[in-house]
């Protein structure tokens, strides 16, 4: 099961609002790049689900999965760090995979 912390949930749901979306009309799709510990994780905004994407609900966003990442993301764990060094996103999944959004 997805494990969002407030401090996500918050900066999404800001990000969401900066970009003039509601969290009602969109979805956030898991991406990734790279494999293992240098695996670069992230989101991507849609207006409707696949055919087999599944929808996950946490704290007022809806999450898409496809089919093909469900192994990958079935226990995503995503915390947000606002600070300077290695802030960001931070997305550690089942598989001992951890990504991030910082830059």
């Amino acid at each position: 099961m997805l494990e969002l912390t407030r401090a996500a949930a918050r900066q999404l749901h800001a990000l969401l609002q900066e970009k003039g979306l509601s969290p009602q009309e969109v979805y956030l799709r898991f991406t990734h790049s790279g494999v293992a510990c240098g695996g670069r994780f992230g989101f991507q905004v849609e207006t409707s689900p696949q055919n087999k994407d599944q929808v996950i609900e946490q704290e007022g966003l809806r999450f898409l999965v496809s089919e093909t990442d469900r192994l990958l993301f079935r226990e995503a764990h995503i915390d947000y760090s606002p600070s300077l060094l290695r802030g960001g996103f931070r997305i550690r999944t089942r598989g001992g995979f951890f990504g991030d959004t910082s830059s």
